[in-house]
């Protein structure tokens, strides 16, 4: 079974509150902030003020660094995660969700552009939603997350060869020669997300995307992907069913093999 057909299953069997969504042709949403409560943003806050002690005091020569213990920050992932869900299962997803993968990381000063700082698509079944949380204000100058336009101002989704048990091919994910052609036609535009501690948004990870480098200041972020379910998990992060970096971000070939399965 492919993804899009288990996520039609996932949206008929849920009973939960929904809004009209356009899931797959409006794959970037803004969360508004008026929608999160205090306790939301404060624990923002507070976690933040650990992350980024721990990345200023971390010597790491990678390109982009990672925090390597996403459970000490499990209370506040929790209280995170139930916000940042209960939105995106109202106005995205219309089904239940749980949470696959957590990361928590820097991005850094570079000379020149690599890996996750290039054009790129995920290369995973669509129905993969990341969603990416400021840690602190980000501006032009700080690491701006930026993803492709088209003339409707919409994120743009590049055809994924990860579908399912019926489609699953490797390809060669990074996409500058396309991007710069598009824009060069005035067809599209790149759009960089700038905002205040707290800023959230959830886009697919097919769309069109890269990290800008740093030129000035810092930027931290947690990011948090969910996964589409039938059945309303007990919690939405376990140990279970919940990995970082220690595990490949590829997704499972067989979209059924949820958090019931992972127990």
């Amino acid at each position: 079974m492919n993804y899009d057909k288990y996520y039609k299953k996932c949206k008929k069997n849920y009973k939960g509150k929904i809004k009209d969504t356009d899931f797959y042709n409006n794959p970037v949403r803004v969360i508004p902030k008026t929608y999160f409560s205090e306790q939301y943003f404060s624990t923002i806050d507070e976690v933040s003020k650990k992350i980024k002690n721990y990345f200023d005091n971390l010597e790491d020569e990678e390109i982009m660094v990672y925090h390597n213990n996403i459970w000490e920050f499990e209370d506040d992932l929790n209280i995170i995660s139930k916000e940042l869900v209960s939105w995106l299962e109202e106005n995205f997803y219309n089904c239940h969700l749980y949470v696959d993968k957590v990361y928590i990381y820097r991005t850094k000063q570079l000379e020149e552009r690599e890996a996750s700082y290039i054009w790129h698509y995920d290369n995973n079944p669509q129905e993969l939603i990341k969603n990416i949380i400021y840690l602190n204000e980000v501006t032009e100058l700080n690491s701006p997350f930026e993803f492709l336009t088209n003339e409707k101002g919409l994120g743009v989704l590049h055809e994924t060869k990860r579908k399912g048990t019926r489609l699953w091919k490797s390809v060669e994910g990074r996409l500058d020669d396309l991007v710069n052609e598009l824009i060069s036609k005035g067809t599209h535009s790149p759009f960089k997300l700038t905002g205040p501690q707290g800023t959230t948004c959830g886009f697919s990870n097919d769309i069109i995307h890269r990290a800008n480098p740093v030129i000035e200041g810092y930027r931290d972020v947690i990011n948090i992907r969910v996964h589409p379910c039938i059945n309303k998990p007990p919690h939405l992060l376990d140990p279970k069913w919940t990995t970082s970096r220690e595990v490949s971000g590829v997704a499972n070939k067989d979209p059924e093999i949820t958090w019931e399965q992972l127990i």
